[in-house]
């Protein structure tokens, strides 16, 4: 079974020539999310941690606390963790992706939904394509 902390692999697997970055809320509270760069120039953005549109939003007590206490508190495995992620993808000339309804991103989306949506981006004309 697919997880959030497999999908760069996955991604990979499938796709071939991908950059992964992964995201972070605060820094050393654990990778919150990915930026996926296709080779058709298309990035594709994953979230699922704190304040996001995701099985993770309300996990905030730990993100306060290390505002507050920086290092006292353990970060879960938010990759692992999550069920479901908040999605949207930037164009190569940098404007944002609309969905059918208007939106720019779209929440909790399961890891199938979500890797089945950056098919569908890489699949989009881009860079050097018509």
């Amino acid at each position: 079974m697919l997880t959030f902390k497999d999908l760069p692999d996955a991604v990979r697997d499938r796709l071939g020539d991908v950059v992964v970055k992964d995201c972070f809320h605060i820094e050393g509270a654990g990778v919150t999310g990915y930026h996926f760069k296709l080779a058709n120039g298309w990035t594709v953005s994953v979230q699922f941690g704190p304040m996001t549109h995701s099985s993770n939003e309300l996990h905030l007590e730990a993100l306060l606390t290390s505002l507050s206490d920086p290092g006292s508190v353990a970060f879960p495995d938010w990759s692992a963790e999550a069920t479901t992620a908040e999605i949207a993808a930037i164009t190569p000339s940098g404007s944002m992706y609309e969905f059918p309804d208007g939106s720019t991103e779209v929440g909790w989306q399961d890891v199938d939904e979500v890797m089945a949506f950056i098919e569908e981006i890489a699949d989009q004309p881009g860079k050097n394509q018509p």
